[in-house]
């Protein structure tokens, strides 16, 4: 059943290893910007090289056993937890209001990212009560991959290094301090991973359905 693949008992070691690499993420998400290590001027930048660990990790993750398990939830789980979206733009804009990062990271700029969280909302709550065509999830999920990607181009073209785009001022320097921080290494990265664990869920059920359709098929002909 949907949602089951996380309550068997030969899940709970899995389940523990999921709370210990969290705990250990948390505190290298604090670590790095606590210790200056982001600050330091030289090739290729330390926070470039962190957003890639964050990609890196999040892709691995989401092809692991743990994130074969959570292909089970319910696709409005997969769907709802980027509800938080909505409220990080918000967050994100007043910042902007207040002159402590550029405006090309909010609605106002080219970060239309806050259309992920009401998305989300809408199409979480269709798939909880009915069954949405499943071309819906997909557009949902394509489209908020693909906003994801454009925020993350933003930020890293706004950072002051030498791939800095954006030269308006103030230069983005927020996720270089703690617990800003934590908006790479948790919403951003747990946004890819939801993202990633949601497109398995998707062909997985495009498979089973072939799958499905085959079998029915050769039954229909061996019946003829």
């Amino acid at each position: 059943m949907a949602g089951d693949g996380l309550k068997k008992p030969a899940d709970r070691r899995h389940i523990g290893w999921l709370f210990t690499g969290l705990i250990a993420w948390l505190a290298l998400g604090a670590a790095l910007p606590l210790s200056g290590l982001l600050h330091v001027k030289f090739l290729p930048p330390p926070g470039l090289v962190f957003a890639f660990v964050c990609f890196a990790v999040g892709a691995i993750f989401a092809v692991s056993k743990i994130g074969t398990r959570l292909v089970s939830l319910p696709a409005y789980w997969l769907i709802g937890v980027h509800v938080f979206r909505f409220p990080l733009e918000l967050i994100l804009h007043r910042w902007y209001v207040s002159g402590t990062i550029p405006v090309q990271m909010t609605y106002e700029g080219y970060n239309f990212d806050i259309a992920t969280g009401v998305l989300a909302l809408a199409v979480a709550l269709w798939a909880k009560c009915a069954s949405p065509p499943r071309f819906i999830i997909w557009l949902f999920n394509i489209v908020g991959f693909l906003l994801l990607l454009t925020v993350v181009s933003i930020a890293i073209t706004s950072v002051p290094t030498p791939f800095r785009q954006f030269t308006n001022d103030p230069p983005l320097l927020l996720p270089f301090y703690f617990p800003y921080s934590y908006i790479l290494s948790v919403a951003v990265t747990g946004a890819f991973i939801a993202h990633l664990i949601l497109f398995r869920k998707l062909i997985r059920q495009k498979q089973d359905h072939a799958s499905n359709t085959h079998t029915t098929t050769e039954e229909f002909q061996s019946h003829q």
